[in-house]
C-alpha cells in the first residue's frame, strides 16, 4: 500500500506531535519539586503545550476528539490539564506537611493526577 503526500504529511505531524508530548511532559514533571520554576519558564511551557494542543486536535480521530478535550478541560470535580497548566504551584489549603503518610497531597493540581495522568491517555 502507497502512501500519499497527504497521509505521509499526516504521519509526520503525528509523530512531531508524539515526540513533542515527551518534551513537554518532562519539563512540566519538574514545576512541583522543590526548585520552583521561573514565571518565565512557566509561560513558555504553558505556550508549547498551548501549541502542542491545538496541532493536535486537528489529527486526533473525530470519534476520540471529545476524550481528548475533556482529558484537558476536565471539570468542576474532576482536574485535568487545563487546571494544572492554571496554577501549577498552588498549595493544597487542607495539606498538612506534618503529617507523616498524609491522604492529602501537598499541590492543589498535582502533576501525576491532573497533568500525567490525563496526557497519557
Amino acid at each position: 500500500m502507497e502512501l500519499t503526500a497527504d497521509s505521509e504529511s499526516r504521519r509526520t505531524e503525528i509523530e512531531s506531535l508524539l515526540e513533542e508530548a515527551e518534551q513537554i511532559s518532562s519539563d512540566l514533571a519538574t514545576w512541583q519539586t522543590p526548585t520552583t520554576p521561573s514565571s518565565s519558564t512557566l509561560l513558555e511551557n504553558r505556550k508549547k503545550y498551548h501549541s502542542w494542543y491545538a496541532r493536535a486536535k486537528r489529527v486526533v480521530p473525530a470519534e476520540d476528539l471529545p476524550k481528548f478535550i475533556d482529558m484537558y478541560e476536565g471539570g468542576d470535580f474532576i482536574k485535568r490539564i487545563k487546571a494544572f497548566l492554571s496554577s501549577p504551584l498552588e498549595k493544597n489549603q487542607f495539606y498538612n506537611a506534618s503529617e507523616s503518610n498524609s491522604f492529602i497531597p501537598e499541590w492543589s493540581h498535582p502533576y501525576e493526577t491532573t497533568f500525567a495522568q490525563s496526557f497519557a491517555e
